[in-house]
């Protein structure tokens, strides 16, 4: 029989209440009621007192710890800094293979597979996320746009497929020392997060409507294309009451414009996140020449960027790009 001589906690002290009880003759009915407890609660501890008495085992009425012994999935160390080595790779940029690229758990995953490592292998987005926050590599995330509620004056779409709804931006100008102004035009589909880019010396309607057709005639056109009002997309200043050419291609092609409210880039928040993008592994990163020179850099940003898409989209929107 149980002889508690030592101070125990309040559930420690039920346990052995009840089993000295059930010793000394009393009836488990009678136990269980004044406890407010089941039988198998009782013969819970019953069966542990005298499994664990048999061993001489002192401590039979502490609860046991219900984590697994053996963790069967716990990530392999060589892994574990392989992902470390990666997300430092990434961070720095300062190779061929690592240059204008993201850096979270989908790139790594991503990096991982072009380093020939198969999806067995490769750890889980959330063991991705894990092994960089145990490693302190966490980096303070660029602030995205939060869709708002419209005043219903303006249309907000929400697609649900990809080539439902393209948005298109000018970044810049920008100045490059020693050459001149440039400008980058953006698109990317809402939906896919595929992009086309491609930068010019000004913002001009006839640059607009060179880069769509280049745009839609590789890739399938959008059923709708969201815009800002600047003058390159909007109208022609000198007729400002007829339709811009731009307005006049998408309607030829069956695509419908469509354009936000002023001063509220949130509702472009897609095009801006690219932007951002641009702007930070892109721009940010080199001292360019000229515009050849950042437009043979850009295409290997958007080779980056479209490959990550791919990979992070693998088994849904490839196709339709």
């Amino acid at each position: 029989m149980v002889k508690p001589t030592e101070t125990y906690t309040e559930k420690e002290q039920e346990r052995i209440d009840a089993v000295n009880r059930y010793q000394r003759g009393e009836r488990p009915s009678k136990i269980c009621k004044s406890l407010g407890r089941s039988r198998s609660w009782l013969q819970k501890w019953v069966g542990r007192y005298n499994s664990l008495n048999k061993s001489h085992e002192k401590e039979w009425f502490k609860e046991e710890s219900r984590a697994p012994k053996n963790v069967h999935r716990k990530t392999d160390s060589e892994i574990e800094q392989l992902v470390v080595n990666v997300r430092k790779s990434l961070l720095e940029g300062a190779t061929e293979d690592t240059k204008y690229r993201c850096i979270g758990a989908v790139e790594i995953q991503f990096r991982m597979h072009e380093l020939g490592y198969s999806e067995d292998v490769t750890p889980s987005l959330s063991t991705i996320k894990r092994i960089i926050k145990r490693n302190g590599l966490i980096v303070q995330k660029r602030k995205r746009y939060i869709r708002c509620k419209s005043k219903k004056r303006y249309t907000l779409l929400n697609p649900t497929k990809a080539n439902d709804v393209h948005q298109m931006d000018f970044v810049g100008p920008r100045h490059i020392k020693g050459y001149g102004r440039i400008s980058s035009l953006n698109l990317i589909d809402v939906v896919s997060s595929k992009a086309h880019i491609q930068q010019y010396a000004g913002q001009t309607m006839d640059d607009v409507i060179e880069f769509l057709f280049d745009c839609w005639t590789k890739n399938a056109s959008p059923n709708y294309l969201q815009m800002d009002n600047g003058a390159s997309f909007i109208c022609d200043l000198i007729h400002s009451r007829h339709f811009s050419r731009v307005v006049r291609l998408c309607l030829h092609l069956g695509v419908e414009p469509v354009f936000i409210a002023p001063s509220k880039p949130w509702m472009n928040g897609t095009i801006e996140d690219l932007n951002g993008d641009f702007g930070e592994k892109l721009w940010e990163r080199e001292q360019w020449t000229d515009l050849e020179h950042i437009r043979s850099e850009a295409k290997t940003f958007l080779m980056r960027h479209n490959n990550h898409q791919d990979w992070k989209y693998r088994d849904r929107y490839n196709s339709c790009w």
